[in-house]
């Protein structure tokens, strides 16, 4: 039961940090530290009760959510070459929930619905690479950007729907160590 609570609160804020960062970016920097404490948590419990991949789910969450925090408000590591990477750290751990949800969609069907997830994955890669392009410019992703938009939506529209699959995940009687 507490997995479901915390993925459900966690992804309730991570819904509300995805809308912040679309318009107020200000409000984000509270909500996303709550979302991953609450997520890595979640899929921690999740994890020893059913499948260790959660548990790395969770750790992830934890770790590489932490380094993404760290990369945009401690001037220290944003300067430094690990902060330019932040945009993977994020990477990392939502290819990880992405393969979560898949393996919980035969639990809660609407976990499909949060793997729109993937599209929001796919334009952050892009936008990290494009960065490495010769000719490369700042200017070419301002936040009003429609790509950027689009990320922003896709991300909200999975946050809902993870959270809404994390109150009907029903593992009581399923257990599926791997």
């Amino acid at each position: 039961m507490a997995h479901r609570i915390l993925l459900f609160l966690g992804f309730i804020f991570s819904f509300f940090t995805d809308v912040f960062m679309a318009t107020l970016i200000l409000p984000a920097l509270f909500t996303y530290p709550i979302s991953i404490f609450l997520r890595g948590f979640g899929w921690i419990i999740l994890g020893r009760r059913i499948s260790g991949f959660y548990y790395i789910t969770g750790i992830f969450v934890l770790i590489f959510g932490a380094l993404l925090y760290l990369s945009v408000v401690y001037q220290p590591v944003r300067d430094s070459q690990l902060g330019r990477m932040f945009p993977l750290f994020w990477i990392i751990y939502s290819v990880f929930e992405l393969l979560s949800y898949i393996s919980l969609g035969r639990l809660s069907g609407l976990f499909y619905i949060a793997c729109i997830s993937i599209l929001g994955i796919a334009m952050v890669a892009y936008m990290m690479i494009s960065q490495t392009m010769p000719g490369y410019s700042q200017s070419e992703y301002p936040a009003s950007e429609p790509m950027i938009l689009a990320l922003f939506a896709t991300l909200s529209i999975s946050s809902l729907a993870a959270a809404i699959s994390s109150l009907k995940l029903r593992v009581d009687s399923l257990y599926m160590r791997w």
